[in-house]
């Protein structure tokens, strides 16, 4: 028979191993979803159902996703443009699944601020969720210029013009920006496969990996 110690120690860790069966459960249903496009898609219809994600909790299958290690990105559609992303990021996983962005305060500024003919410039462009928010903005009278130095989110915004024929008034450039012109300084990438978007010139933290440093631009 256990003794109260034991016994203890059992309620503690019942939680910790409920909680990691059902995430291995979650990881093993996306990993299957994930091989078959059609299921998939059904599955970004239903996420993006607020009764369906609310009721049968398939968001939880959505994120399970970041635990992946997906080669390819995925196309998500968003009401006026397309937008490739990289499932491993928050950001993708909500632009792909959920059809909305990370911030939809900011988000909800631009569409009520940006006219059709404006020219606009996104300054750490990440995968584009601004961008083409821009794009499907100013329209073709209007410009815009994105700016990205990591090689990995520059192809994901190529791809991303392409599919929505911007070409003509979607500019990408492949540089970071500074208060000064002409200067090349170190680019510290993200740690967190999770978050890209923290990049930056200055180190201000242990999540810029020293390692992948670098970049220079």
């Amino acid at each position: 028979m256990a003794s109260p110690y034991q016994l203890s120690i059992i309620n503690y860790q019942l939680p910790m191993i409920a909680t990691r069966i059902k995430q291995n459960t979650l990881q093993q249903v996306a990993s299957l979803v994930s091989q078959f496009p059609w299921v998939e898609g059904q599955l970004v219809r239903l996420c993006r159902s607020p009764w369906a994600r609310n009721r049968l909790k398939l968001g939880a299958i959505a994120y399970a996703y970041l635990a992946l290690d997906l080669p390819n990105p995925r196309l998500a559609t968003l009401d006026h443009y397309q937008l490739w992303v990289n499932l491993q990021e928050y950001q993708g996983i909500f632009l792909y699944f959920f059809g909305q962005s990370l911030e939809p305060f900011a988000s909800g500024l631009v569409t009520q601020l940006v006219q059709p003919g404006n020219t606009c410039v996104d300054v750490g462009a990440n995968m584009g969720c601004y961008t083409f928010l821009l794009a499907s903005q100013v329209g073709e009278t209007g410009r815009v210029l994105a700016f990205e130095p990591q090689l990995t989110l520059r192809t994901l915004l190529e791809r991303s013009v392409a599919s929505n024929g911007y070409d003509n008034f979607v500019q990408i450039e492949p540089y970071a920006t500074f208060s000064q012109s002409g200067e090349t300084l170190r680019l510290y990438t993200s740690c967190d496969r999770h978050n890209s978007g923290i990049a930056s010139m200055i180190r201000y933290g242990d999540f810029l990996d020293a390692d992948r440093q670098g970049k220079l631009i």
